[in-house]
């Protein structure tokens, strides 16, 4: 910004609330940083997440883990690269962390038309890339002058209006480290019974009269339409069980429910696993529940598997494995993956099994956590 340009009180509350955020950035950035990291607070990986694909604009210009823009640099692999001091400056002080590459020019042509942007390549023909992302290839014949302009295009927090927590949550979730998960815990979730579950029914239904165990096998009636629930709320766990139908009742419906969200009722948010006869390993979003999957496999709220039906024949028993670690859902059916999910939001909730209108039987419900 020019230095002989004086900003009153009046200006100064035009440009830091323009409605566009490009002005906002600029007018931020023009200035010192406000504030500093503050190093003793704690983030939340999960409120992180919600930050980076929402509020803060992060995903507008940043890719992270195959979603986002392009504008600014990748982040999939920052953790790597930087700590919490280093993404904080970032955050708070953009211009004083430009990523080699990124540096934005004024490009004026001959004709007196300007560019702005980063030069992504340089040569007979000059390639840059906007503000929106649009990439221009100028013949370098035609350019008049070139000029670099030292400020960041990256909104900082203040222009973004984003708190000390909301910057510490989006630095835990980019250091967030989703390796391989090493779950303490396992119990066999029919220990005690049905003790360890509660019910959505219709009122005045007897839960025996839907669900029982006999000889260490869960028996689901399927009718009426409800579900069994943990009392206890999980988010990251690896849930294996067997199931089969019965080909004396026919092909039936039934589904794992996951990260289950009040209030209860049918059917409650959730991430569905399906287990509906020959479709097995489908993904299902109930209520809008956060999460990507695979575009060219979804329509409407349903994500069909990867790979052809590998279901036993109906009677025998299927081995299901659902792994829900972090912002990641893998859904194996006989040893096959069949689905996975990305960005799920990370949120504790129960695990539940619908009654679906389908007899159906589930035997060593096995839950690490």
């Amino acid at each position: 910004m020019d230095e002989n340009i004086e900003i009153d009180d009046y200006l100064d509350i035009k440009l830091a609330s323009h409605s566009d955020l490009a002005v906002r950035a600029f007018y931020a950035n023009s200035k010192p940083a406000a504030k500093v990291a503050d190093q003793g607070l704690a983030g939340s990986v999960a409120r992180g997440q919600e930050l980076f694909r929402g509020r803060s604009s992060c995903s507008s210009c940043h890719t992270f883990d195959g979603l986002g823009g392009d504008i600014g640099p990748n982040l999939t692999t920052i953790a790597g690269k930087h700590d919490a001091s280093s993404m904080a400056t970032a955050i708070y002080d953009p211009q004083n962390a430009i990523a080699l590459g990124y540096e934005n020019w004024i490009i004026k042509l001959n004709d007196g038309s300007r560019f702005f942007g980063s030069i992504l390549s340089d040569g007979d023909v000059t390639l840059i890339k906007d503000s929106a992302g649009k990439r221009h290839a100028l013949d370098s014949k035609d350019i008049a002058s070139r000029s670099e302009v030292h400020t960041s295009l990256m909104p900082s927090a203040a222009a973004l209006n984003l708190s000390e927590q909301d910057v510490a949550d989006i630095i835990a979730f980019l250091l967030d480290d989703e390796a391989a998960p090493n779950f303490i815990n396992e119990i066999n979730l029919l220990e005690n019974g049905l003790g360890d579950f509660s019910f959505q029914l219709p009122d005045g239904t007897d839960f025996n009269d839907v669900w029982r165990i006999e000889d260490d096998v869960l028996k689901c009636a399927g009718q009426p339409i409800g579900y069994l629930y943990t009392k206890k709320q999980y988010t990251d766990f690896e849930l294996e069980f067997d199931w089969r139908g019965n080909p004396e009742f026919g092909p039936g419906n039934s589904g794992a429910l996951l990260r289950v969200q009040p209030p209860h009722q049918v059917w409650p948010r959730s991430i569905e696993a399906q287990l509906m006869s020959g479709n097995a390993g489908d993904i299902w979003n109930i209520d809008k529940f956060n999460m990507v999957v695979d575009a060219d496999r979804t329509s409407g709220r349903r994500t069909e598997n990867m790979l052809p039906n590998n279901e036993k024949q109906l009677g025998e028993w299927n081995h299901y494995r659902i792994l829900m670690h972090g912002s990641k859902l893998t859904l194996e059916i006989n040893g096959e993956v069949q689905n996975t999910a990305n960005w799920c939001e990370r949120i504790p909730g129960a695990i539940a099994l619908q009654s679906e209108g389908a007899v159906i039987e589930f035997k060593n419900l096995i839950l690490r956590y």
